[in-house]
């Protein structure tokens, strides 16, 4: 499977917003389990996601950054 993790390209600082630029992805996690419709995702797949998405939170509450409107 493949990871839904890109690579941060660049960080840009611009008065009281911080922006990140990635990877350009097609979809997100959203599109991605409405695309699969009914499937559901095998317990490797799930892990992988959750843990995908807690490393996430985990460097941004690290940088002291908290996400407010957290969305698959």
């Amino acid at each position: 499977m493949k990871h839904l993790l890109h690579r941060l390209k660049d960080v840009v600082y611009q008065k009281d917003q911080l922006i990140l630029v990635f990877e350009y992805i097609e979809f997100d996690l959203k599109k991605f389990m409405r695309k699969r419709g009914d499937d559901p995702l095998s317990p490797q797949e799930a892990q992988s996601f959750l843990f995908q998405i807690l490393q996430a939170l985990i460097h941004l509450h690290e940088h002291r950054i908290f996400h407010r409107d957290l969305k698959p």
